[in-house]
């Protein structure tokens, strides 16, 4: 599909517009609702809101419209969208209106199907950059306003929401060279949406503390249904039926988490139960999402602090020996690929085409790694041997002027969380299979393995952000 320039529209002056939600695209997002005289919350879809009349002491929360996994996941409305097509292709302007606030999203997903419409062309009303005020009918309508200064006369326009349309309409009235014909979408226009959302929660839970349950309580809002496993093994005097009664007395008030006492290890567990969930197929359109109790959202927190330092990112996302499929079973840290110079796996030779191409010997990498909670908040590894105290011998890191000064600051922000930092307290040489070796032989580079305590990802969200800055300040 061509790419219609902004003022590219027919010689009448016409343009058609679409609405989004539920007009070219079903979604499972919804509009939160929190009372704040009782505490509940509840939940709404688009069609509900439009009917929805908002209470003063209603809090209203539209965060889920801004999930790019949840849009993604919806169904077109493929005959609206055939709708836009035919006008795209004839020549006629194609535009936006959607109550949403994130244009950049929007336009992403509407490329993503093929359609690529002017950004000036799209207005998503909520955003306050627009500055439109009112209720979504009177922005939609601030919006059209913006249109006709662009010289847009003669309008079509699809919506869900009657509101919408006719206070659109009532342009009309206003200026007697506009025009509007308003097409409304109605629900059995659409097609029903069944998609389910159930998070997997795999653990040793020895001893389950106010970490998990945060983060099970987090897991919860973001899936329909929620399963935990935990180990049956006993840990620390600590059975699995024991810390099992422990979370049900905590978790008592989430009403769509379900826990399991693991017969195998928790994370296979995870797996054969998606395996069976796939085979019941009791919704079309199911999407699962993995948790593990040891590295909730550690990816993240590693992005983000490289996003910060302004640094290159290689991550691996993908692979790991617990994986369920077996294509997707691999030990990305230790393996024998990293001593061989060819027939490495692709997914490991592209790892080290990245080491090289992005690394030299002036460079620090920092290769970031998981650890359990404890009293540390970090351990430094350049090399050195298991309970070394310095790093002096450290073979991975040449600059020790440096690499003390990250230590320097690191103590600080341990001592600021009533942790400590360690240099090489439980921690040594790696393999000769790591990627480390590899890292540092092929590069030359300054390269440490930080340990970070996987707690600071269970911490408020306020809290969990201060950290990724107190990490990357450590670098900095």
């Amino acid at each position: 599909m061509q790419k219609v320039n902004e003022m590219a529209f027919s010689r009448d002056n016409s343009i058609i517009v679409f609405d989004l939600d539920d007009t070219l695209v079903v979604t499972n997002a919804k509009i939160l609702v929190k009372d704040a005289l009782t505490g509940k919350t509840f939940d709404l879809t688009p069609q509900e809101f439009n009917e929805y009349e908002k209470e003063p002491h209603h809090e209203v929360d539209y965060n889920q419209f801004n999930d790019a996994n949840i849009l993604k996941a919806g169904r077109l409305v493929e005959w609206v969208l055939n709708i836009l097509r035919s006008a795209y292709e004839s020549g006629t302007a194609v535009g936006i209106i959607t109550a949403r606030d994130n244009k950049k999203l929007v336009r992403e997903f509407l490329l993503s199907h093929g359609i690529d419409i002017h950004p000036n062309l799209i207005y998503a009303v909520s955003d306050p950059d627009f500055g439109f005020d009112g209720t979504i009918a009177e922005k939609k309508k601030e919006a059209f306003r913006k249109l006709m200064a662009k010289g847009f006369t003669h309008f079509t326009f699809y919506d869900d929401d009657r509101k919408n349309l006719q206070l659109a309409k009532s342009l009309e009235d206003e200026f007697e060279q506009i025009t509007m014909k308003t097409r409304k979408i109605g629900r059995t226009q659409v097609p029903k949406l069944d998609i389910k959302t159930v998070g997997i929660f795999s653990g040793k839970f020895k001893p389950p503390h106010t970490g998990h349950y945060e983060a099970i309580a987090k897991i919860a809002k973001e899936n329909d249904e929620v399963h935990v496993f935990i180990s049956k093994t006993e840990m620390a005097g600590i059975t699995g039926r024991a810390a099992k009664a422990v979370l049900e007395y905590y978790l008592e008030d989430l009403d769509n988490v379900e826990l399991h006492l693991s017969e195998v290890t928790p994370v296979r567990s995870g797996y054969e139960f998606v395996e069976a969930l796939g085979k019941t197929q009791y919704s079309p359109n199911t999407i699962v999402n993995l948790y593990a109790s040891m590295q909730p959202y550690f990816g993240h927190f590693s992005l983000a602090v490289a996003d910060i330092l302004k640094a290159n990112y290689i991550s691996n996302e993908l692979y790991s020996n617990s994986a369920f499929l077996k294509k997707q079973q691999l030990n990305m840290i230790v393996n024998d690929d990293y001593l061989s110079k060819v027939d490495s796996h692709p997914s490991i030779k592209e790892i080290k085409d990245d080491v090289k191409d992005l690394l030299s010997e002036n460079d620090t990498c920092i290769f970031l790694v998981n650890a359990g909670s404890n009293e540390n908040l970090m351990q430094f590894n350049i090399g050195g041997e298991v309970g070394d105290d310095s790093f002096v011998n450290g073979q991975f890191f040449r600059d020790k002027e440096k690499i003390n000064k990250f230590y320097d600051r690191a103590v600080l922000t341990a001592l600021n969380n009533n942790k400590r930092t360690l240099r090489h307290g439980t921690v040594g040489i790696p393999v000769t299979e790591h990627i480390a070796h590899f890292i540092h032989k092929e590069t030359g580079c300054n390269l440490v393995m930080l340990h970070v305590n996987v707690e600071i990802l269970k911490k408020n969200p306020v809290e969990y952000y201060n950290h990724i800055n107190e990490f990357a300040n450590i670098f900095s």
